[in-house]
């Protein structure tokens, strides 16, 4: 946890840090991060929920900043550390030698038993780009670190340090490690053990023993779990460096860290042993064996005989006579491997294929005849071809220590330059630049005309239009597209991102390790089951296991994505299977990346990880199936809109609209089916096995987590909730809190000691005529003022019906601002409003949805009257309930009017 006050004076005392570096320190401790993170179309930006510092910390990278973070929390020697702390001025001379001034705002300011500083992450490569960009800022020295003496000038003069984190320097073993252990180091685990002697008595049996004879050992007496926490809080040591836990069989165990130092010493002492030789002899082409003191390298492995070669001598064993040089051991491997490797990659640059190894074979053949013979050819072929090939088959030999390679035939002969003057080339390239990379996406055959015109203009021979659409075709169809289409249309052809490098795994290591929820609008039109009147297509929230491709959880609605979708998609989660994802992988979106998701995942410390905008192949898996379910699903049902893509082709009889029949809940409940019993139990390509066993097979294999179990109680449902953008409200005496604009009540607000206070408050969007205030340490439920009207109500209802009324109010020219009582009156008498009445019939139509997900909890929605009807000019509406008169709402000398006024509802 972060430094007291104390602490904190004793540190800077301890450090002899001056008042002004002091200052300096507690700004940064106490102020907000300098900015908000963001991202440039690449980057994936993350949200961790830090225990170490009790808030969320920003990362802008989630293969560096991420990393760093990771290392930060768990890092004894760190005591804080602070994302985005603000700016520093840096004065450097410019490549061009002129003295600037640049602002720059380090990722984090880390404080440390010892010193205190700041550290910014940079990729290798972009460190590259800016040593070449800024020589003065960027620097490596002789040990190969990077560094930055202006910033480190900066910092020295308030006795700080600065720090540059390549992502070379990243041990992804570590960080994939200590992503296996998080559930371990960030929750409390009263019902583990801390010592099991059971543990100690096996390792000390040896000494060392791996984790998977571990595992195999304790498996009746001792958990997985358990055997997880006892390396995760050091009751056994495992270097977290060394090999991921996910291979225990690679997994060293320890009974402390002495011991693993000491086995490492042994090991290293014991270098200078004669290696073992193998119990076998590789003969594969192109491995090196010992012979007689000597080296040989297998040419070829026959079917009666070996042939082996050393320095251009040819040497042929029949296959009884090898095999009796193996078995006296006379012959031996060599260690050869890097050699073998470095001439397959030869064959892969010079591209041989199939023909042009056929053709080498030929001339081998050929070659090994007459070193063995000295036989020439007899098919007719000229001699001298014959030594070409035996002197091509020496260089080769001399040069890459192969002489097979120089008998590869040779690629691009004949004349392979270009026919075309210059001028014209370059006249044409003119032309592709300016003319048809660009967003007229002019056509290719009125470009070569304007390009034909110019060349005669200027006395240039023209290309022909199939030359000049074969340079076209060369381009990179990536950039090409950029220019003419832009950055969408690009995305595409853009090129695949390999990782050449091991990090962690993009789709984790476990099931509920990451985990990715998306919304998509469902190819299928429903109607109201109680009007029959068309709906429309609703949306579909998934939440998806990235490791298994389990769906774990889905809802659907008419609503548009917004925060309530993921709400119910996270209780859903929680219903089925008591827990939510260690990461949780979303997109851009307001609704999946708003104060509220932030929060509800940082309560469950879950890391929330934010996609790049406009990229699904980040969210490949969620796209997967989505396309899956359409396809084996929604489209083979009454009313799909398959044929609305080409919508000239759409008549009366056979628009979809005309033939819905499925209503939301029918349709949720088959939905449901397909998801968790059909679609789960589907061999899937990627995996070879089903996501369900899948699931359950590395479940069990990586220990069942129940740290991680969140109770299916009112708790986890207010935690669910939203809050006010300022997330507290003030107790007016016998009035009550003020939320969204509706005042609530609760019998707690009487106390004296409530009035008066800011509490803590909730809302539910289902139900307008309930909210949740924190009083006396619990969530209390508290009713609207008018109760009988709003109960029942969804909040979208409701700003649709604000949205109505105001305009009603503009045609009249009266205020715009409506009192809680107008509304509630306007709610009563709305069958000619068709946008409210359509909210009306989508929300009690999905009622049974949402009642579905939140079964267990008093707190159901029940149906709401639409069919009220009153006299025309008529307005009248009950008391407000469970609030005193408005007579008494009097105290002192100020009177508090009970009409709240009511605005249009925001986004939250």
């Amino acid at each position: 946890m972060m430094l007291s006050d104390l602490e904190f004076n004793d540190w800077c005392r301890k450090m002899s840090l001056s008042i002004e570096a002091k200052a300096l320190i507690q700004r940064i401790r106490t102020s907000p991060p300098y900015r908000n993170v963001g991202s440039n179309g690449k980057n994936v930006r993350c949200f961790f929920p830090s225990r170490k510092m009790g808030v969320t910390i920003q990362c802008e990278s989630h293969r560096n900043e991420l990393a760093a973070a990771y290392e930060l929390e768990h890092d004894n020697d760190v005591l804080e550390y602070y994302d985005q702390p603000g700016q520093i001025k840096l004065v450097y001379l410019a490549k061009n030698s002129k003295r600037v001034g640049t602002s720059h705002c380090p990722d984090f300011f880390v404080l440390r038993k010892g010193c205190a500083g700041w550290e910014e992450c940079k990729e290798e490569s972009e460190l590259d780009q800016l040593r070449e960009k800024s020589p003065n800022r960027y620097l490596r020295d002789e040990s190969g670190n990077w560094t930055s003496p202006p910033a480190e000038e900066y910092s020295k003069r308030h006795g700080f340090y600065y720090r540059i984190r390549s992502s070379k320097n990243i041990n992804w073993i570590f960080q994939r490690n200590i992503q296996f252990l998080q559930d371990y180091l960030l929750h409390e685990h009263s019902t583990i053990p801390e010592v099991k002697p059971d543990v100690f008595e096996i390792i000390s049996l040896t000494g060392r023993i791996t984790l998977e004879e571990l595992f195999v050992k304790t498996e009746k007496e001792i958990s997985r779990d358990e055997i997880y926490y006892m390396i995760a809080t050091g009751g056994i040591f495992v270097d977290l460096k060394s090999a991921p836990l996910v291979e225990p069989e690679k997994v060293q165990v320890f009974a402390n860290e002495e011991s693993s130092a000491a086995w490492t010493k042994m090991f290293q002492s014991s270098k200078s042993l004669p290696a073992v030789r193998k119990p076998y002899v590789d003969i594969s082409p192109g491995l090196t064996l010992e012979w007689d003191g000597q080296s040989w390298q297998v040419l070829n492995v026959g079917e009666t005989a070996v042939s082996i070669s050393r320095e251009n001598r040819l040497v042929e064993l029949p296959l009884s006579s090898f095999q009796d040089l193996v078995r006296t051991g006379r012959v031996n491997n060599l260690p050869a491997q890097t050699e073998v490797k470095e001439n397959s990659q030869l064959l892969e640059k010079l591209g041989a294929n199939k023909k042009d190894l056929e053709v080498a074979n030929s001339r081998y053949d050929i070659i090994s005849d007459y070193l063995r013979h000295k036989v020439l050819p007899t098919d007719g072929k000229p001699t001298r071809t014959l030594f070409h090939h035996l002197a091509a088959f020496r260089q080769a030999e001399a040069e890459h220590g192969c002489g097979y390679i120089g008998l590869l035939p040779k690629k691009r002969s004949g004349n392979r330059l270009r026919k075309l003057p210059p001028e014209t080339l370059n006249l044409l390239h003119q032309f592709i630049e300016e003319r048809y990379k660009n967003i007229r996406q002019m056509r290719m055959f009125e470009v070569h005309s304007m390009y034909v015109q110019s060349c005669e203009q200027q006395g240039l021979l023209a290309a022909s239009y199939r030359t000049f659409v074969n340079e076209i075709k060369r381009l990179d169809r990536y950039a090409t597209t950029l220019k003419r289409k832009g950055p969408v249309a690009a995305y595409k052809h853009e090129p695949f991102y390999w990782t050449l490098e091991m990090t962690t795994p993009r789709h984790g290591d476990r099931p509920f390790e990451i985990c990715h929820v998306d919304h998509t609008q469902l190819d299928i039109e429903l109607v109201c089951p109680y009007t029959k009147e068309n709906l429309g297509r609703p949306w579909m929230t998934i939440m998806m296991d990235a490791y298994s491709r389990r769906g774990l959880a889905a809802y659907v609605t008419h609503d548009p994505p917004s925060f309530r979708s993921c709400m119910m998609a996270i209780r859903e989660c929680v219903r089925r299977f008591g827990r939510l994802p260690q990461i949780l992988v979303v997109d851009g979106g307001k609704d999946l990346n708003s104060i509220y998701m932030r929060a509800l995942m940082a309560y469950f410390r879950c890391l929330v990880k934010v996609r790049p905008g406009k990229k699904p192949r980040y969210g490949s898996v969620c796209e997967r199936l989505f396309g899956t379910t359409n396809t084996q699903f929604t489209q083979n049902l009454l009313g799909n809109t398959q044929l609305t893509k080409n919508v000239r082709e759409v008549t009366k009889d056979f628009d979809p609209k005309e033939h819905a029949a499925w209503t939301p809940e029918r349709f949720y409940i088959r939905f449901c089916e397909y998801l968790y019993d059909v679609y789960d139990n589907l061999k899937h390509s990627a995996l070879g096995n089903s996501p369900r066993e899948t699931f359950l097979s590395q479940m069990a294999k990586t220990g069942d987590r129940s740290q991680r179990y969140i109770p299916w109680n009112s708790d986890f449902f207010v935690a669910t909730l939203p809050t006010t953008p300022r997330g507290q409200a003030k107790v007016i005496p016998n009035i009550g809190t003020k939320i969204n604009n509706i005042y609530y009540w609760c019998e707690a607000f009487r106390d004296p000691k409530v009035e008066g206070t800011t509490v803590a408050v909730r809302y539910d969007p289902f139900d307008a005529g309930t909210a949740y205030a924190f009083v006396r340490d619990q969530w209390i439920q508290c009713q609207s003022e008018y109760f009988s009207i709003f109960h029942g109500r969804s909040e979208r209802e409701i700003r649709t019906a604000s949205e109505e009324l105001r305009k009603r109010l503009k045609r009249d020219s009266k205020s715009l601002y409506t009192t809680a009582k107008q509304l509630g009156a306007f709610l009563l008498n709305v069958q000619d409003e068709e946008k409210v009445l359509l909210q009306q019939r989508r929300d009690r139509a999905g009622k049974q949805i949402i009642n579905s997900i939140n079964q267990g909890f008093e707190s159901a929605y029940p149906e709401s009257d639409d069919n009220l009807e009153l006299t025309a000019g008529k307005l009248s509406l009950p008391e407000p309930q469970n609030n005193p008169p408005a007579e008494e709402a009097v105290q002192g000398d100020t009177q508090v009017e009970t009409n709240s006024e009511i605005e249009v509802f925001g986004e939250y």
